[in-house]
């Protein structure tokens, strides 16, 4: 039996060196830039991913080709707009679950009678 193992693996190391030698990416440090500068059918694969990762965790079980495709050039629109975007994020999910659009969230506000240490002092 282990003759059997190490023979097939000296058959995939000689016939297909990248198979043992393939390369690892946490998709959570990938940004638009990234994306953006993919070549067209890389991209198109790493959206079909980002989808299935994103409708996993929302539990559907159906693809909508459709809305798949046309989320590719609302995804390409917002990378253009912020290249900075992680596309692991929830404008990146609403994009390609074809979700409304997220709102930006107003920046958060100190409760009534407290001071912000950024706010500026009145008085001596």
């Amino acid at each position: 039996m282990r003759r059997a193992s190490l023979t097939i693996l000296t058959m995939l190391a000689t016939t297909a060196p990248g198979i043992l030698a393939a390369q690892v990416n946490d998709l959570a440090l990938a940004r638009c830039s990234h994306f953006l500068d993919m070549r067209p059918a890389e991209a198109e694969r790493l959206a079909l991913w980002l989808h299935g990762y994103y409708a996993g965790a929302a539990q559907r079980t159906a693809v909508d080709a459709r809305q798949f495709e046309s989320a590719i050039p609302k995804l390409r629109e917002a990378c253009g707009k912020r290249p900075d975007l992680p596309l692991i994020s929830a404008e990146a999910r609403a994009i390609l679950l074809g979700l409304a659009p997220l709102e930006p969230e107003p920046p958060a506000q100190p409760p009534f009678g407290t001071s912000s240490p950024l706010a500026p002092r009145r008085g001596p």
